[in-house]
């Protein structure tokens, strides 16, 4: 993994909200995320969960046609890992931190670029973004969803749920959060695996076998 470079490099330039105005770019692909709360459970489970749980997520992008500033980023993967202090989506203002994942396939000029570009864009999501890695990131298709792992210390698998709305309805089962990004054809999903085990945040997890994904299509 190299960090230390071009996470200082970032520090360097200063990167403000103001900076992405100059920045021109457009991205598109395949997203998965999950949190560390079930996004489609019963409304006493999730009342619970809210207040006490939720704090921990992974995002991860697998960009399939892309370009910043000219820069053609077609074919590299982001993977963010984040711990708050309250609940990401109840509390979206709560402080967090960030640990990013570029992918190792970049070169210095589409690592810099892709850094720049999603800290300035999850500036809210992503709070204090601590660090920025160059790693391994394998985004890989499943038969019914996506599986993605960022070197030694992020994996995420997770599938599309079928559910019967009408049907878990009558339980009391809802959708209670929607995605961290907007999304095309979102789908609910279950996680397979997801973990962070990486020491930077301070907090490590894991979380599988959970309703606690979305899988989707992403473009900006």
């Amino acid at each position: 993994m190299r960090k230390t470079a071009l996470w200082a490099l970032l520090l360097a330039m200063a990167i403000t909200p103001a900076a992405i105005a100059t920045t021109t770019w457009s991205l598109e692909g395949a997203y998965v995320e999950a949190r560390s709360a079930q996004v489609f459970i019963g409304g006493c489970v999730w009342n619970s969960e809210a207040v006490t749980i939720g704090r921990e997520a992974i995002m991860a992008w697998r960009i399939e046609k892309g370009q910043i500033d000219g820069i053609d980023v077609t074919g590299l993967s982001v993977v963010a890992a984040i711990a708050g202090e309250a609940n990401l989506a109840m509390e979206p203002d709560a402080p967090r931190r960030t640990v990013l994942y570029v992918d190792e396939m970049a070169n210095k000029v589409q690592r810099e670029a892709l850094a720049e570009l999603y800290t300035n864009r999850n500036a809210r999501m992503f709070g204090n973004v601590i660090d920025v890695i160059a790693t391994p990131i394998s985004f890989v298709d499943t038969s019914e969803g996506y599986s993605v792992r960022a070197g030694t210390e992020v994996e995420l698998t997770a599938t599309a749920l079928h559910i019967d709305h009408k049907a878990f309805e009558q339980c009391g089962d809802a959708q209670w959060y929607e995605p961290f990004v907007p999304l095309q054809n979102s789908t609910l999903g279950m996680t397979i695996e997801h973990s962070y085990q990486g020491v930077a945040l301070d907090a490590q997890w894991s979380d599988p076998n959970t309703q606690s994904a979305f899988l989707g299509r992403f473009s900006f």
